[in-house]
Parts: structure tokens; sequence; C-alpha cells
């Protein structure tokens, strides 16, 4: 089969074929030379004409030179990435209930530009429910309202971002971090709203997550969870993250999916680096006003509450739920799992 030749590589057997007739050999020792036929010679001469010596070092200077560019566009992209990172200054911590999105925020909030740990942003998440319901009924109801779904679309970012401006104002600090994990199941929907936003995700095993949901509830209630509450966690689990799940690729490098046991075992801290937080103070996690939050008899609280970095809690499922229980959470959220953590080891993830 014909191969076809890049005109950079046509120039140089022309060259080639050249240095040889100039030394007295024929065409057709010239085409055996550059391994062309003599058909083929005639026609390139015709195209190309007779390339001179200086014509040759012009090429292979221009290709040095385009090897030379791209090398730069691509360091200058991997330093636009990082500027861009450490210029955001609004991050969203969020993951299921029970995933260690309080340890999160807080192990962000050591970084000098950032606000203190602060509870749930649950007011702001309640404005993200008239938005999707805004969508939902469109057609019936809304866009008698609205010049358009866009019109819509901008009015409501137009609204959050005036609660966030408030909140930068009480709450001060460079960037400004938020957590609610009620509110993780609209992060894409909110990453349309305000581009400007970047997300910060817990995931655990589905089977210490939920274990510990479970605990809660007992310790509210004073009642041992039955199999509906098992169902609910398990699909408060999923809820969470089917959005991300689905959307992960579009983020890009706005979304960092954090893993539990990695991050209690400090070996997280690389990635959040690149993920725009390379001054976190861990060290300083007992001194922050994470510690002033706790509330004595609150059910959400353990006894990690406020301490350093532990990995106490990995495996804890197993003195709380039953074998029949860990079945179900398999069942139910094995494969939300397994998607969550085949991402974040995917090498588009950041």
């Amino acid at each position: 089969m014909a191969r076809n030749h890049k005109p950079e590589e046509i120039i140089a057997k022309l060259w080639k074929a050249g240095l040889v007739l100039s030394l007295g050999g024929t065409v057709q020792e010239a085409c055996l030379r550059v391994g062309v036929t003599e058909q083929t010679y005639h026609r390139w001469r015709k195209k190309y004409g007779d390339p001179q010596i200086t014509d040759v070092d012009r090429l292979l200077s221009m290709q040095q030179e385009n090897a030379r560019l791209c090398e730069t566009v691509s360091e200058l992209t991997r330093e636009r990435q990082v500027l861009r990172r450490k210029l955001s200054t609004l991050i969203f911590v969020g993951g299921a209930p029970r995933t260690g999105t309080t340890l999160l925020q807080g192990l962000i909030c050591t970084s000098p530009r950032t606000n203190d740990y602060i509870a749930e942003c649950s007011y702001l998440t309640a404005f993200m429910e008239p938005y999707r319901r805004g969508l939902n009924v469109w057609e019936a109801h809304t866009h008698d309202y609205f010049d358009g779904v866009e019109d819509m679309c901008g009015f409501h970012a137009d609204v959050i971002r005036k609660i966030l401006s408030r909140f930068r104002t009480f709450l001060g600090g460079e960037v400004l971090v938020l957590k609610d994990p009620c509110l993780t199941a609209s992060f894409y929907t909110l990453a349309s709203l305000l581009p400007e936003a970047r997300f910060a995700v817990m995931i655990r095993d589905p089977l210490d997550a939920i274990s510990s949901r479970l605990e809660v509830m007992e310790r509210s209630t004073g009642v041992k969870p039955g199999l509906a509450d098992i169902e609910g966690a398990c699909a408060e689990y999923n809820g969470a993250y089917a959005e991300l799940v689905q959307h992960w690729q579009h983020l890009g490098d706005r979304l960092i999916l954090v893993s539990y046991n990695a991050l209690v075992a400090g070996e997280e801290f690389d990635r959040l680096a690149a993920f725009g937080f390379d001054d976190l103070c861990p060290d300083q996690l007992t001194q922050s006003t994470w510690v002033n939050s706790k509330v004595e008899g609150n059910p959400w609280n353990t006894d990690l509450y406020g301490g350093q970095l532990s990995a106490a809690s990995i495996g804890r499922h197993r003195t709380f739920v039953e074998n029949e229980t860990a079945q179900i959470i398999i069942d139910r959220c094995g494969e939300t799992a397994r998607s969550l953590f085949a991402i974040a080891a995917d090498p588009r993830s950041p």
C-alpha cells in the first residue's frame, strides 16, 4: 500500500535525491536511495521544485520551533490551571451524610485564605428548590414570568450571588467555603448557575457511611432503625451523588472527589494542593472553630468531632450492623460507590 508522505518528508527526500544527482548519480540511483519510484520523484519535482539546503534547514528549524511552542503552550496551560485554582474564591463542600463532609470542611478552613468553619449553608440550599420547580413546570407555569429559560437561569443565579455576597461580607476571608450534604444532589445544577464555583466532595464506603447514619437515627430516637430506615438511608446516599456520577466529566477540574479513608490516612493532601489548597494546616484542626461548634448531646456528633485526623471509624460498621443489613447496603449502594471510586481514580479526574 502506497504511503502518504508529509510535505516536509517529501522535501527532505527531494533534497537527498538532488545530492545524489549533484555527485554524478542518475535519477534511477537517486530514487533507489530515497526509496521512491521515478514516477513519484518526477511528480514531486513538478509540485515542489528543486529544494535547496536552506529550504531543508528552514523546515527543520520550523519543526523544532513548533515543538518548542507546543511545549510552551502546555506549560502555560498547566500554569493557568494552577493559577485559576488559586484565584477561585468559592468552594462548596459536599457528600452524602456521614461521609466526612464536616471533617473536610474543617480541614479546608485551616487555610489562612478561607473563612472560619461554620455550620451548614441550609439557607442557601433552600433556594435550589424554587429553581428546580421553575424548570419542572416551565411549560405549564413559569414561562409566563420570564423571557425564556435562560432569563430565568440568569435571574436565579443573580439571587444566589446576592446571598453569597452577604455571606462574604459577614464571614470574611478571601475564599468562601460552604458546606451542606443536602446541597450535594444539586452540585451539577449549581455549577451551571455559578461557573466560578468549585466543588470538593467526600466519598466513603457506604457500609461505614450508612452504618453511621443509622447510629444517628438510633441516638436521636432511642429506637433501633428498621428496614424502612435502612432503605431510606441507602436512597439518601445514592441520591446525593446521582448528578455527579452522571455529569462529573462536565465539571472537569472544578470537582475533586476526596476519599474519607485516604484523607484520614493523610494521603489526600497532594491532590488537595493541586486543587488549590497547598496551605492547609491539619495540625490546627483542634484549634479551629470546628471544635467550638460541637454541641453536647447532639446525636450527629461523635467522639471524633473536633479532633485530629483519625482512622478510628474505618470499618466501624462491623460492630454496628448485622450481616443482613450490610448486604442490603451493598445491594443498594454498591454500584454508586464503585462509580465514585472509579471516577476518583480516573486520570482525567483532579
